[in-house]
C-alpha cells in the first residue's frame, strides 16, 4: 500500500487562484482605465479643433464682410459733379458720401456710400455687447449741394451670432501709408495769389482688429487683422470762404 500511494501521481491544479485573479482584474482594470483616458483626450481634442474650426471661419466671414463693405464709403453716383476738373461749375457739390467717422473708443465706424434711390443714410459697424453690429441705410437727410445728413444708421442688425462667439475686441484706426496729401492743381490761385485754398487729396486706410472667444469654451480665441484703402480718396476742401467750392471761381 506505501509503494501504491507514493507511485500515485500528483492532481494537478485546476483554474486560478484567488491571487492570480485579482492581479488579473487590477492590469485589466489598469488597461481600460488607459483607454478610456486615451479616448476622452481625443474626444476633447476633436471638439476643441471643431470649436477652432468654426470660431475662425467666422471671424474671417465677418471680417471680409466689414472691408468689402468699408472699400465702399464715398462712393457717389454723381462723382462727376465734383472735383477739381470741375473748372466750368462756380459751385461744385461735395461728395455728402465722403465722411468716415471712427469714434474716439476706437470701437465703431460710421460711414456712407450710394446704393440706390434714397437708401444712402449712414451705415457702419460697432461693437455692442460682445456682438458685432451693422447699420441699416434707410432715407437719407441731405439738403441741396450741401453734406448734411443724420449722424448715425437709422437701426442696427448683428453681425455676428452670439450664441456661437463673443467678439472680445472690435479696434478702428486710422493708418498712415506715408505719403503726403497731394495738392489738386485748380485753374485759378486763391484770393491772397497762393495755392492754400486748393483741395488736397488724401489716400486712406483704415485698419480693422478682431479678437473672439468661443461661447461653448471661452478658452478658445481667434484674432483677425485687416487693412482697408478706401476706394474713394478723401479730399479736402480748403477753401473756408466757400466750403463747398473745390476751387477758386
Amino acid at each position: 500500500m506505501l509503494n501504491a500511494a507514493r507511485r500515485r501521481p500528483a492532481r494537478r491544479q485546476r483554474g486560478l487562484s484567488i491571487v492570480e485573479l485579482m492581479v488579473g482584474v487590477t492590469i485589466g482594470l489598469l488597461v481600460v482605465a488607459a483607454s478610456a483616458l486615451l479616448v476622452s483626450g481625443q474626444l476633447t481634442e476633436n471638439r476643441r479643433l471643431l470649436l477652432e474650426t468654426q470660431l475662425q471661419q467666422d471671424l474671417r466671414a465677418t471680417t471680409d464682410i466689414i472691408v468689402r463693405d468699408l472699400r465702399r464709403a464715398g462712393i457717389w453716383n454723381d462723382a462727376q459733379n465734383s472735383g477739381p476738373w470741375s473748372t466750368e461749375n462756380t459751385d461744385p457739390q461735395c461728395n455728402r458720401y465722403a465722411t468716415v467717422r471712427i469714434a474716439d473708443t476706437q470701437d465703431s465706424v460710421v460711414y456712407r456710400y450710394y446704393r440706390n434711390g434714397d437708401n444712402n443714410s449712414a451705415t457702419g459697424i460697432k461693437l455692442e455687447n460682445g456682438v458685432l453690429k451693422s447699420g441699416i441705410q434707410g432715407a437719407a437727410v441731405v439738403a441741396g449741394s450741401t453734406c448734411a445728413q443724420n449722424a448715425n444708421p437709422p437701426s442696427w442688425q448683428e453681425l455676428t451670432d452670439s450664441r456661437t462667439l463673443r467678439i472680445t475686441k472690435f479696434q478702428v484706426s486710422w493708418q498712415d501709408d506715408g505719403s503726403t496729401p497731394q495738392p489738386l492743381p485748380c485753374a485759378k490761385l486763391c484770393a491772397d495769389g497762393s495755392t492754400s485754398c486748393w483741395p488736397v487729396l488724401d489716400v486712406r486706410l483704415v485698419k480693422i482688429e478682431i479678437e473672439a472667444a468661443s461661447v461653448a469654451d471661452p478658452s478658445v480665441t481667434r484674432a483677425m487683422q485687416a487693412t482697408v484703402k478706401l476706394r474713394n480718396d478723401f479730399i479736402d476742401y480748403r477753401d473756408a470762404a466757400h466750403p463747398t467750392r473745390v476751387c477758386p471761381t
